[in-house]
Parts: structure tokens; sequence; C-alpha cells
């Protein structure tokens, strides 16, 4: 048997491997940047995984050569490019039915549903997350939570913010940690906290690894994918189970969305799933200025353009200050 690592995989392999995980019952992710392919003699394929970043995808032994030992040779060969890579902290995912094998290869249950089983390579990661969240004591009352990628802060969030402080005890203000966006991670988080610093009960945070992260919900970055609805049900479902309940969260705030069908899809997603898990889902309408919905898209737009005096009344002042010094200072 040889062994072959494509980076990325192109041609009649690609072709090949298409085929092959249809064979297995899976799906080729076009997001895999890494595949490493094991070969029989003849050149069809025994088995073959794909790494993302620091997430394990598309693995797949041939029924020939179950048992043998191949899934745990694609896991370490894997694990040990995401390691050369940067990464420590890995992610997979799996049809629930497999999840002993990977269990037994060092790999936990971080959440899951019928279709999808999430895993992490640190046992208990995602519970360690919301301990160093938890406040102590818990404050009683109602807790809530909003989850945005505020890239940038914007008015809008400002008042969704304002509007979830005023009909909660304390609120959870979670900041995608992902530095996807036109502003970096630790930026956008200062300027969360800048920006709500008059709410007294309002703890901002970073969303870490499983909140709308790109392991628990990598379309949300890619703004025109078409989302399956079990990738909304993944991350909802780990939000729903593994961090609402330790954090008392039984609120979850979200502003209404006209621009992105991926977010929209998101929020009827949470309608749909929270309330029956104990979670009310409240949607407010979004805020306008000059006669315009603020939005961060806009923002951002504008921005691109070099229309920032356009963008800044769209901006609370913490936001408008960053933005005038840090994107007009470069230009």
């Amino acid at each position: 048997m040889t062994e072959e690592f494509w980076s990325p995989l192109r041609g009649k392999r690609l072709e090949a491997v298409r085929d092959f995980l249809q064979a297995q019952g899976l799906r080729w992710d076009e997001r895999s940047a890494s595949t490493l392919l094991f070969l029989e003699e003849d050149g069809h394929i025994a088995a073959c995984g794909s790494l993302d970043e620091n997430i394990l995808k598309c693995i797949a032994v041939s029924q020939e050569r179950q048992g043998e030992g191949l899934a745990a040779r694609l896991v370490s060969g894997l694990t040990a490019q995401a390691v050369q890579n940067g990464y420590t902290h890995l992610f997979l995912f799996t049809r629930p039915e497999k999840g002993e094998l990977f269990s037994d290869l060092g790999f936990y249950e971080v959440a899951h549903t019928p279709d999808i089983l999430w895993m992490e390579n640190r046992r208990g990661g995602i519970r360690r997350f919301t301990d160093s969240l938890r406040a102590d004591p818990p404050p009683g009352g109602v807790t809530g939570c909003i989850v945005a990628h505020a890239d940038p802060f914007t008015r809008g969030h400002q008042y969704l913010c304002e509007v979830a402080s005023a009909s909660c005890d304390q609120l959870y203000l979670f900041i995608l940690t992902e530095d996807r966006g036109m502003f970096p991670a630790a930026d956008r988080l200062r300027l969360a906290r800048e920006n709500t610093a008059h709410l007294a009960n309002v703890r901002v945070c970073g969303s870490g690894p499983y909140l709308i992260s790109y392991a628990s919900f990598p379309d949300y970055f890619l703004k025109e994918a078409q989302v399956l609805p079990s990738r909304y049900d993944l991350d909802l479902t780990a939000f729903a189970e593994k961090i609402a309940p330790p954090l008392g969260i039984t609120r979850r705030f979200v502003g209404s969305e006209p621009f992105s069908a991926v977010t929209a899809g998101y929020n009827r997603a949470m309608e749909r799933l929270l309330p029956e898990r104990g979670i009310e889902v409240v949607e407010l309408p979004r805020r306008e200025a000059g006669g315009q919905s603020i939005s961060a898209g806009r923002v951002r737009d504008l921005i691109r353009r070099g229309q920032v005096s356009e963008a800044l009344p769209f901006l609370p002042v913490p936001t408008r200050r960053y933005v005038e010094e840090t994107v007009c200072r470069t230009k």
C-alpha cells in the first residue's frame, strides 16, 4: 500500500476521492486544504482523510480494509500535519455511529445531532470554556446572551445590547473570536467592551471555538454558502446543551437580518430549536440612521469604497474614533 499527501487535491485524484467518499455515504468538502490517501497496489483508494486548518474531515476507509488500523493512521498523519501548521486544538466531524472509533483515537464529543457528531482532541474542552466564563456566585434572575461578529460594532449592536440588558439581570455578549473579518478579533472585542461600558450587567466575552466558529459553523464566514440545515443545528445544539445550561442562559437576542441569507437562516433555526430547549429567542428589528438600516456589512462596503465619512453615522463613538484613527490614517 502506498501513501500520498495532496495539498490541495486536484484533477483525477480529486474525482476519485469524490467517488470514493460518495460510496461511503460521505460528501467531499471543497474547503479541504490537504488530503492524505492510502492507495492499493492497483491505485484504488483504500482510505482517505482531509484537513482544513484544525478540522479533520472526509475520513473514510473502504469496506475491504475495515479493521486494519487505517483510520488511526489517517488521524495520526493528519494530526501531525495540523501540528506542523501550528494547530494543537483539533476538531473532527463524523457520523454518530462512528463515535466509538474516534473516541479510541483520542477525540471527545462536543455535541451531536442525528446526522453529525462533532468531536475535539481535548477532554472536557467545552466545559472548561464555560467554567472560565461563569459568574461566581451566579447573579440569579434572567440571564440572556447575544452572539455577534461586530465587524465592526455599530449603533445597531449597541441598541440590541441596551434593549437586551434592560430585560435581563445578566447579559453575556459573545464576540466572535475568528479573525476572518475586516477588523481584527482583539479590536472587535475591545470595541464591544468600550461600547457597552455604560451597561453594568453586560459581560463581554470571546466566543471561543464553540459559538459560530469556523469549527462549529464554517458557512457563516462564507456569506453565499448553501447551508445544510444540519450545520445550523449542530452549532445551536452545542449552545443549547453545553453552553447555555451552565451559564444559566434562558434568553437569546438577535437582530433581524434582511441582508444575509446565511444569518437569516441561522435566526430561523434558532426560533425552531431553542424554545423547545427552554431558551427564548427575542428578535429585534434593525435600527435605522438617515433612513437606512444600520448594517455592519454596509459599513464595511462604504469603507472599502473609501466613503468613510458616510459610514460614520452608523457607528457609536468608540467605533467611530477607531475607524477614524485606523482606517483614515492608512489612506
